[in-house]
């Protein structure tokens, strides 16, 4: 009989300690929804038009992780195509620098129009209220992987890549940064590995995450940020 009553007790603890841990989460998850909800409310004021939960992309599979979101391979089911989308992450959506950031992000580059800059297409939220922005999605390789396979001798890199077409390559890169440096903008990260080439010919700079305005001068934010070999 008191094996029994333990028995009792201790499911009863169990069955008590479940409901406290989801009484928990379902208040962090509140918690996490109401600050989504003035984060966006306070974008959506300083853009001057509401930011909506958009439903046209259908996420297909992570492309790459980063420290702030995720780049997935979407499907843009308007227009019927494959784009790239910056999502995110989880556990950053009630920071609400994280979201600025993003957004600011995906503002800089939208503005920076030119042929060998990633282009933007949309910026919005997904139904949980998660932003992301969507961009081109460049099929290729990057500078950094063709310059690594001539290092190692490949016969096909060093045949699809001579020097004869690897400084056009290097020129459009000069000219994209040339571009942005025009506008005020630094992209501080560049490097082989944010030099997209594509299967016929496209160079593009991608990942304008750390791209900052030359005006500004805030000591708590340094100029130098990145890769520091580059």
């Amino acid at each position: 009989a008191n094996s029994d009553s333990r028995a009792g007790d201790a499911a009863a603890n169990v069955m008590l300690i479940g409901g406290i841990e989801l009484f928990r989460q379902g208040m962090q998850v509140g918690k996490e929804a109401k600050m989504q909800e003035e984060i966006l409310a306070e974008l959506s004021t300083s853009f001057g038009a509401e930011i909506e939960p958009v439903q046209r992309y259908e996420f297909l599979e992570v492309l790459g992780r980063g420290g702030m979101g995720d780049v997935w391979l979407t499907r843009d089911v308007r227009l019927d195509r494959e784009v790239a989308t910056k999502l995110i992450r989880k556990d950053r959506m009630g920071n609400q620098a994280a979201v600025q950031s993003m957004v600011d992000e995906a503002i800089l580059t939208a503005r920076l129009e030119h042929p060998s800059i990633v282009p933007v297409h949309d910026l919005g939220t997904t139904e949980d209220g998660r932003f992301f922005y969507v961009m081109k999605q460049v099929k290729g390789r990057s500078l950094a992987s063709i310059l690594l396979a001539q290092v190692k001798k490949d016969a096909d890199a060093l045949a699809d890549y001579p020097l004869i077409r690897m400084i056009p390559i290097l020129r459009q890169v000069c000219l994209a940064v040339a571009f942005a440096h025009s506008r005020g903008v630094l992209h501080r990260d560049l490097k082989p590995s944010n030099v997209m080439i594509g299967d016929y010919g496209e160079v593009m700079i991608i990942d304008w995450g750390l791209a900052r305005r030359k005006p500004e001068r805030d000591p708590d934010r340094p100029l130098q940020r990145g890769t520091h070999a580059y």
